[in-house]
């Protein structure tokens, strides 16, 4: 609907009198129909933004999972750290005992010099764990976004890892296809390019339309008035067959969408196939480490006491104190890569999974980011998991604790 006015002066030869003229009207026009060009234009641009949206939120999860790891990697530097004080803790009463043992006549004095070795290279690998754990922390905050600071402070729950979400390999890519933002992003690229070609093929097809005006002309008030309305179509002749080969071009499209939308998703496949079994995978080295961790301590513990009754040899307690601190170095590495793996699992899924015995059949997580209908979209509804041993608060800066709970 559209309102006009205008004003205009002139003159008629040869009486040379000027004469002024008003005009003022509305018109008002309206498709009836088109045969679906304009419908089908305007779903390919609503799944064009669709796409956009879901692009997004695939950049959001990827900075997600980043962010995930990067802590992971901080906690675990953090215990690794804690792990060399330790064994620093131990040459050094090590070094005590060979002392008294040397002065005592049960040890000779080359326990004191290797006690001496140890403990030199245990505060040297001291020093390097504490680098490696400054520099993770760097690398959490750029993954945050944000500038390194000093007062980072964890809030980290202990206990046992039991948050391996128990659920099958067609289940999971069942979520992917339903829930993986690059995969609804593809989705709707696809359904756009399949609009776009509907509406060019609809150039075949005529346009009708109505039409209606109410107008006001005269050189003087009050003026004349006038009204009309109308029914019109419109339909191209030819135009140098530019439409058929704009419709070989949507077609074109189509096949490629198609093509770019199998291979999203196999990719997609892989990487949750890839994801699920590294996670499996270290869920069985985690087991594994902890079995090698209580044997590398008892192992210790004996040959410290046997040192101490003078029965045992200095070599014997250094082997003893490097597998405790292999075994602890590996347990905590298998830590990492168990929770990494999970997040990552989560990443190529597109939701966060919680542990199957935690929730209800009734309750069970179901797909929520497909499209709302043709024209619409809705949020992701994610479920949040509730894992108890690794970091799962993320970065505190109010709790007054600098040190992760044991």
């Amino acid at each position: 609907m559209t309102f006009s006015s205008s004003y205009s002066v002139g003159a008629q030869q040869p009486e040379r009198d000027s004469r002024s003229r008003y005009s003022h009207g509305f018109s008002l026009r309206q498709y009836i129909t088109d045969f679906g060009k304009t419908s089908n234009t305007l779903k390919a641009s609503v799944e064009s933004y669709a796409a956009a949206v879901f692009e997004q939120k695939s950049q959001e999860d990827s900075i997600i999972c980043e962010v995930k790891k990067s802590f992971y990697e901080c906690v675990a530097a953090k215990c690794i750290v804690e792990a060399n004080e330790d064994s620093v803790d131990k040459y050094l009463e090590h070094l005590k005992e060979a002392k008294a043992l040397y002065h005592s006549g049960k040890a000779a004095k080359i326990d004191i010099t290797t006690a001496e070795v140890n403990l030199t290279n245990a505060e040297y690998a001291l020093t390097e764990a504490e680098n490696s754990y400054q520099l993770s922390i760097v690398r959490l905050h750029n993954a945050m976004g944000c500038m390194p600071s000093s007062d980072l402070k964890f809030e980290w729950e202990g206990g046992k890892d039991e948050a391996h979400p128990d659920y099958g390999l067609e289940e999971l890519l069942q979520y992917a296809k339903d829930e993986r933002p690059d995969m609804l992003a593809s989705d709707a690229q696809l359904r756009s390019s399949k609009a776009s070609s509907k509406a060019v093929s609809a150039e075949y097809f005529p346009t009708i339309s109505g039409s209606a005006g109410y107008n006001w002309n005269d050189d003087h008030y009050p003026m004349d008035h006038s009204w009309q309305a109308g029914l019109s179509m419109s339909l191209t002749v030819t135009d140098g067959n530019k439409t058929a080969y704009r419709i070989r071009e949507s077609k074109a499209k189509v096949k490629a969408a198609e093509a770019s939308n199998e291979r999203v998703w196999q990719n997609i496949a892989l990487e949750v196939e890839s994801s699920y079994i590294t996670m499996l995978n270290n869920e069985k080295n985690l087991k594994v480490s902890d079995k090698s961790l209580k044997l590398a301590e008892e192992n210790f513990d004996l040959a410290n006491h046997r040192y101490y009754l003078g029965v045992g040899s200095s070599t014997e307690f250094t082997d003893a104190q490097n597998s405790l601190l292999q075994a602890r170095t590996n347990r905590i590495k298998a830590s990492l890569n168990y929770y990494s793996s999970i997040a990552a699992l989560e990443k190529a899924v597109g939701r966060e999974l919680p542990k199957r015995k935690d929730i209800k059949k009734e309750e069970a997580p179901k797909p929520s980011g497909k499209l709302n209908g043709e024209n619409s979209y809705k949020d992701y509804d994610t479920n949040k998991t509730d894992n108890k041993s690794m970091p799962q608060n993320g970065i505190n800066k109010e709790t007054n604790s600098t040190e992760p709970q044991k």
